[in-house]
């Protein structure tokens, strides 16, 4: 999947498009296994001409940085969070949980959990549209028979596959409660 994602990626040519396309298969690639072929992609879009300075880019270096060190990078994961200044607030929490995973791998735990706990703070301010949609979703996807989950505390915990609630199993609109069959 990495090398598809990849191929399509480069025929955009434009940074921003390359950005996403080439994080988003490295992170694929990387969870099928594929650490090395993940780390060619990344590598790749370190030599982008004027990648670092596309909207897209702050925004991936959690997952380009999680891709990197797992798979045993710590350089170009430092070269990839290296000299950034953000510019707005989701660059901000970006950088501050990229700082945080370099503390981490660095064994600098006190440290890494003070980054840590601040991303955390930092991203619980900053309440995305995708955020109030995930309340909504839960709200409507539990009957008023089960309680509704509480939401998960931690961006982490929010974007484990774990601790999502189950989804109901789905039915024609016909055969939901009150419509006519």
């Amino acid at each position: 999947m990495g090398r598809a994602g990849g191929e399509e990626a480069r025929e955009f040519g434009e940074p921003q498009w390359l950005t996403t396309l080439l994080v988003l298969a490295a992170v694929a690639g990387a969870g099928a296994g594929d650490a090395r072929g993940a780390v060619t992609l990344l590598t790749e879009l370190e030599q982008v001409r004027n990648v670092r300075h596309t909207p897209e880019y702050m925004p991936s270096l959690p997952g380009i940085l999680r891709v990197t060190i797992a798979a045993g990078e710590p350089g170009l994961a430092a070269r990839f969070a290296a000299g950034l200044t953000p510019v707005h607030p989701l660059d901000q929490h970006a950088l501050v949980t990229a700082r945080a995973q370099l503390a981490e791998y660095r064994e600098e735990h006190c440290e890494a959990a003070a980054l840590y706990a601040g991303a955390e703070r930092r991203w619980k301010k900053f309440e995305m549209p995708w955020e109030r949609c995930w309340d909504t979703a839960a709200a409507c996807s539990h009957s008023a028979a089960r309680p509704r989950p509480e939401r998960p505390s931690t961006r982490r915990e929010r974007s484990s596959p774990a601790s999502a609630p189950p989804l109901p199993s789905l039915k024609p609109t016909s055969a939901w409660p009150g419509r006519p069959r």
